[in-house]
């Protein structure tokens, strides 16, 4: 933790947002108010930060358990306190070893199959870190495929199950990659058959249109899952 707060001050130092204060004035301004943006948060701290400066300020208000993301209004994030969210402030592990696993054991229940190498592309933690958060996490608990039906989902663009990997080949087959990355910083809402990548959809208003890269998903399946989608839509 303490690194983390030498760096983000150090940012902070170069944004110009300086004092010994900083922790309880982020806190103060985001207590009570519920999601802010950031320009909705700068009129809270009356001068005392703008721009990246702001950013940085919710980041030590982050590491500290304070502040969370909520979500976003008209295109643009917002910043919440994790009390007004959640309850109550987040509280940090003392226990590194304990941390690591519990890391390791949260990843992998939402990406499966994937290593270390995963873990450590997704978290920012060394090699070395994940493979010891992967040992500490035990043995993976795998996912039962053996039902007689599949598991059909419609995934988002830039859902977090796309971009925890360090090399998607293990749920995308490369011939199809181009189709749901077509560069440009765009990634295509998916169809997941059990896991695996295996077409793209999209939407215009309610109407959902699937393109499979192969053999169509389980017709039930989904139909259901459409109908949940439309649902969402309203």
């Amino acid at each position: 933790m303490r690194s983390v707060d030498t760096n983000t001050t150090r940012r902070l130092h170069q944004e110009g947002v300086t004092g010994d204060d900083l922790l309880p004035l982020i806190d103060r301004a985001l207590a009570g108010q519920g999601p802010l943006t950031k320009a909705e948060l700068a009129e809270r701290l009356a001068g005392r930060a703008s721009g990246q400066g702001i950013v940085h300020l919710v980041a030590l208000a982050a590491h500290h358990g304070l502040a969370v993301l909520g979500p976003a209004r008209g295109g643009k994030p917002t910043y919440v306190h994790a009390a007004d969210w959640l309850g109550a402030p987040v509280v940090p592990e003392p226990d590194r070893d304990r941390a690591l696993a519990e890391l390791a054991h949260r990843y992998r229940r939402a990406h499966h199959p994937s290593t270390p190498e995963d873990l450590a592309a997704w978290s920012g933690l060394s090699l070395g870190a994940a493979r010891t958060a992967w040992s500490l996490a035990g043995p993976p608990a795998g996912v039962d495929l053996s039902a007689s039906t599949q598991l059909v989902r419609l995934a988002p663009a830039f859902d977090e199950y796309l971009l925890g990997w360090k090399s998607r080949d293990p749920i995308l087959p490369a011939e199809h990659s181009r189709k749901v990355f077509p560069g440009g910083g765009i990634l295509r809402p998916v169809v997941l058959v059990d896991g695996m990548i295996a077409g793209v959809w999209g939407r215009k208003g309610s109407e959902v249109t699937v393109s499979p890269f192969g053999e169509p998903a389980p017709g039930p399946q989904l139909d259901a899952e459409i109908a949940d989608v439309r649902r969402f839509l309203g």
